[in-house]
Order: structure tokens, then C-alpha cells, then sequence
């Protein structure tokens, strides 16, 4: 495992400072025993004093001039990871919306494959209670239950019953719709529930004596 290198201590700067001073300062006393040569010596470095402080000045504008496009830099990129990100997101939600069509369009399928299917087959009549049995058939259908059946009828004052077959009638199954009495222009909707949908069918009885006939919505 590599170790990360730690800066020296700043007292440990101070004091290395502090001898290469003292050490500067000694050399210059050995060297010259005159204190106006020992100044005439110090000021040939005034000049190199100068250009080191104008280059410290510079590394510090450089410096500056270096963490402003640093900065200008990371806003552009964090502009393109929003970007990314803004784009991801209307992808993510286009494909939700797509999942969401497809899921409908399924369900769809499946309730109008399920649909039940009356194939009114015979008419039985009851002359004493003027009732009229209608026997159907489902064909091509699933598995369903008749819920209701709602009747409107033209004429007023007349009641009609209705009685339907309440068990499950499974798909080529039978059933039958009584109503009493029954009269020309009856019109009713079966309700009827399966495989998880709910399916609402129209007929209209022209002649009691005759199947009810389907009316297109």
C-alpha cells in the first residue's frame, strides 16, 4: 500500500529558515571585517531582492489566473452533467411512457379476447305469466358471470321482471335471460364480469317471438 507524503511542519520551515540565515549572517561577518564593505555587500542583492518579489507577484496572478479557469471549467462540465442527466431523464421517461402503451395495448388484447359472445339461440314462451325465456350461447368468449340487467322499455306502466342465470358460464357455456312480460322494443344491457374485466353488452328485442338483435354503440 502506498503511503501519501505529508508536507513538513511549519516549525520545521521556521527553524531551517532561521539557520540559513544565521548561517548567511556569519559568512558575511567572517567575511568582511569592514561594516561599510559588509553593507556594500548587502546591497548588490537589492536587485534580486526586486526580481524575486516581482516573480512571487507573478506565480501569485498566475496562481489566480489558473483556479479562475479551473473553475470556469468545472461549470462547463457540471452544465454537461446536467445536461446528461436532463437527457437521461426524458429517455427514462420515454420509455416509461412506451411501457405504459404497450401494458394498455396488452390489456386491451386480453379484455377483447375474453369478451363474451351471445349467441341467442332459441325463444320459449309462457302464455299464462307472459314471460319469454331467451337462451344463448357464449362463443369464442372466456369464462364470465352475468351482474345485472338493466331494462329500459318504451312503454309506460308496463313492469317487466327480468331473471338471468347466476353461475359462471364458461366459454361454449349456456345461459338464459327471462323477462315478463315482454314487449316490442325492449331494450336491456347485460353486465357481465370476467377474467378481471367488466363488459357491458346491448340488445333490443323488435319481436318477443324473435332473438334479441345487438345494438351497435
Amino acid at each position: 500500500m502506498i503511503s501519501e507524503s505529508k508536507p513538513p511542519a511549519l516549525w520545521k520551515l521556521i527553524i531551517l529558515v532561521a539557520l540559513l540565515w544565521l548561517l548567511g549572517f556569519t559568512v558575511i561577518w567572517q567575511a568582511f571585517d569592514d561594516m561599510e564593505k559588509r553593507g556594500q555587500f548587502g546591497d548588490l542583492f537589492g536587485a534580486i531582492n526586486s526580481l524575486f518579489s516581482a516573480l512571487a507577484f507573478a506565480g501569485v496572478l498566475y496562481t489566480v489566473l489558473m483556479q479562475r479557469q479551473e473553475l470556469a471549467m468545472q461549470r462547463e462540465e457540471l452544465e454537461a452533467s446536467r445536461e446528461s442527466q436532463r437527457l437521461q431523464n426524458e429517455m427514462m421517461s420515454a420509455q416509461l411512457r412506451k411501457m405504459e402503451e404497450s401494458l394498455e395495448f396488452e390489456r386491451e388484447k386480453r379484455k377483447a379476447d375474453n369478451e363474451p359472445i351471445f349467441d341467442w339461440r332459441s325463444v320459449s314462451h309462457s302464455g299464462r305469466h307472459e314471460r319469454h325465456t331467451y337462451n344463448f350461447k357464449n362463443t369464442d368468449g372466456g369464462r364470465f358471470r352475468i351482474t345485472a340487467v338493466k331494462v329500459s322499455k318504451p312503454e309506460v306502466g308496463v313492469e317487466v321482471g327480468v331473471a338471468w342465470t347466476q353461475t359462471i358460464i364458461a366459454s361454449n357455456g349456456e345461459g338464459v335471460i327471462t323477462f315478463g312480460p315482454s314487449t316490442p322494443g325492449l331494450e336491456f344491457t347485460v353486465t357481465c364480469l370476467g377474467n378481471g374485466f367488466e363488459y357491458r353488452k346491448a340488445f333490443r328485442i323488435t319481436d318477443p317471438n324473435q332473438t334479441p338483435k345487438p345494438i351497435e354503440s
